[in-house]
Formats: C-alpha cells, structure tokens, sequence
C-alpha cells in the first residue's frame, strides 16, 4: 500500500471522441471529437441480489452478483453539431446546415426506433494529458440518451448545458467498457 499523498489527487480534463481507431496515434485518435463538457462522469450499478438463510432468522448469507448497468454522464456546453448529432435521434443539418434539433413525428426517429441501432458507437474519454496518471475510459458502445427530463436554459445569467447520460453496453464480442492507462487500454 502506497502512502497517502496530495500530489496523487487527480483533476481529470478531457475530451470525448467518437469511433477512436487508434490509441497510439494523437488526438482525436482517428475518431470524432464531440462537444465540450463541463462535467463528465463514470458511474455504475452494480446488481446483485441477497440469499438469505431460514435457519439464521432471515439474515443474509450470500449475495448472487447480476452484472453491471455501467453509464458516463456529462454536460455538453456547446451547440456542437458533431455532439448533437450522435445524441439526439431528431438531429438535422438547418437551412444552413447549421446543427438544429427538431421533432418531426413522421420522420425516420419514430417513437419505438431503437436508438443504439442508429447512434450507438465506440466512445472514448481521453484525459488532456494522454500520458499522465490519469485514466482513460473507452466505452466499446455507448449508446446515447439525456437525462430523462431535461432543461435548457436561454438566459444570460445561467450557463448553457445539455446533460447527456450513455449507457456503455456490450459491442458483438460482448466487451462493454475499459478504464485504465492509455497503455492498458487497446481499441
């Protein structure tokens, strides 16, 4: 065990990139930069289920682990159409081509489409300093969503920000999510 020190805390500055190829080459590492956040956390659940013994009063013996629901959560603070256009399912170039969000209910975003059929993707947090201590998270597929109810502020005195959730699921090799150093880590 290491002794405790102050030098060791991490403040994490980043980037998120979409569909990263390759970890060894310099940022955006042959993927798509999206957006700048505010904010960007790694967060899970993890399930499991307690077995509890009759013959100790009820009291739990065992517990059954049922897997993880891991999620990044961030807030996009900017109108970046790159960001906007892997997260929302009504996203459209404007009339001059400029990101606009709609909501057309006889378009091909229909209620009942499933989103990470159409936007879910590999999705990579790369710490600013790529070399440093701190960790990397790549996300094999990341589907996108919000947070379930969200609000947009349009006033000077509040910042702007879209807080996005993905729920990081298992690609076809059912591989779900790595966070370690960039070293420990391979596309």
């Amino acid at each position: 065990m290491s002794n405790p020190n102050v030098e060791n805390l991490l403040r994490i500055p980043g980037y998120l990139v979409a569909a990263p190829t390759n970890l060894a080459t310099t940022f955006p590492y042959g993927g798509t930069a999206i957006g700048t956040y505010s904010r960007v956390d790694f967060g899970m659940v993890q399930l499991s289920f307690a077995i509890s013994g009759e013959e100790y009063g009820g009291q739990v013996v065992e517990r059954i682990y049922a897997g993880q629901q891991p999620r990044l959560y961030a807030t996009l603070e900017t109108f970046d159409k790159d960001a906007l256009s892997r997260f929302f399912p009504g996203y459209v170039a404007g009339l001059q081509q400029g990101p606009t969000l709609a909501l057309d209910v006889n378009g091909s975003a229909r209620a009942g489409s499933r989103i990470g059929a159409s936007l879910g993707a590999a999705l990579l947090f790369a710490p600013e300093s790529p070399d440093g201590p701190a960790p990397w998270l790549l996300s094999r597929r990341a589907v996108p969503n919000i947070e379930e109810s969200i609000r947009i502020a349009q006033r000077v005195n509040v910042r702007f920000g879209i807080p996005l959730v993905w729920d990081l699921t298992p690609d076809a090799n059912g591989k779900c999510y790595e966070y370690g150093q960039r070293r420990e880590i391979a596309v």
